[in-house]
């Protein structure tokens, strides 16, 4: 597993479901959340919390004429207001369509 892109840490409140799989179910945190996209070769065994990785090609199609990139998910509110985070094409410019990607938001607790 390979990280092509991290995108700059934003400050957001969380909210998690009481059944979201996390220690932090069923609070409402403050912390950083950020966009990552990472690349698996096709050898490799993909962790189970890359499980969604598909193919570069199926990505770009999927989003159409959108921008590569990603919206902030429901659970996250963002303290600046921003809501999609754009991915540099240059990114996937010489990654063969094949290739699989995981496209994930991340997410920090801020220290209290």
């Amino acid at each position: 597993m390979r990280l092509l892109f991290e995108s700059v840490r934003m400050p957001v409140v969380a909210s998690f479901p009481r059944d979201a799989g996390t220690p932090l179910d069923g609070s409402t945190v403050a912390g950083a959340a950020w966009l990552t996209v990472r690349m698996f070769d096709a050898e490799e065994a993909i962790p189970k919390q890359h499980d969604h990785a598909r193919s570069l090609a199926q990505w770009l199609e999927q989003l159409g004429d959108r921008q590569p990139g990603s919206t902030l998910p429901e659970a996250f509110r963002s303290e600046s207001g921003v809501r999609e985070v754009v991915v540099p094409t240059h990114v996937f410019e010489r990654l063969p369509r094949d290739t699989l990607i995981a496209v994930d938001w991340e997410f920090e607790a801020a220290v209290a």
